[in-house]
């Protein structure tokens, strides 16, 4: 009763304010007026002030995006000797040979196409070997390259490093489910779900 009470007083409070503040005729002010109060009423619906606020006062405490930026170093590496012409390890060995110069990385099998001084073009057995690090020690490119050069008596190893966003996607379940229910509950992004999470809300 004391609800249906409000809303009449609502309505009366916006055919006013429409007719005297706004210079809506008397039936216009009426249509605008319900639309209004019915618009208001569905809008807030599922309004919940306590759970608004704890994303409010979590918003304003969160700091802008900072992402998870890391190298992303590539080397190419010939196989063939650039003496002999002739190939000195296996691709097994080769790769073994990558490992440890480079530690933990990821290296596909290729083929690398090249025109040597002499205008002849020399196609060899290639790996690429992808190295991620957050931290880049001192001379890190060099020193491998340099390694790498000589073991597999190449004239150069080309590399290439890029400063890019890395995401391992190995969350636990349950962050899984509580990133999921943050964006469903304040409709946002898995990225600002996230973010909010790490925020400490």
């Amino acid at each position: 009763m004391e609800q249906q009470e409000e809303k009449s007083l609502k309505n009366y409070y916006a055919n006013c304010v429409l007719k005297n503040k706004f210079g809506l005729s008397r039936d216009l002010a009426e249509i605008v007026s319900k639309f209004m109060l019915n618009f208001y009423d569905k809008f807030f619906e599922d309004f919940d002030p306590e759970k608004a606020k704890h994303y409010r006062n979590a918003a304003s405490n969160m700091m802008s995006p900072r992402p998870n930026y890391t190298s992303k170093i590539e080397f190419y590496i010939g196989l063939m000797d650039k003496d002999t012409r002739s190939y000195h390890y296996t691709k097994e060995q080769a790769k073994q040979k990558v490992f440890d110069v480079l530690g933990n990385c990821t290296i596909i099998e290729a083929t690398g196409c090249y025109t040597n001084d002499k205008g002849e073009r020399m196609i060899m057995d290639t790996l690429v070997a992808t190295k991620i690090l957050e931290q880049v020690p001192k001379d890190f490119q060099h020193d491998a390259s340099y390694k790498l050069k000589e073991i597999f008596n190449q004239s150069s190893i080309l590399n290439v490093r890029n400063t890019c966003e890395i995401r391992y996607n190995n969350e636990f379940p349950e962050t899984v489910r509580y990133i999921q229910m943050t964006m469903n509950d304040y409709d946002l992004s898995w990225e600002e779900a996230e973010q909010a999470m790490n925020a400490g809300w």
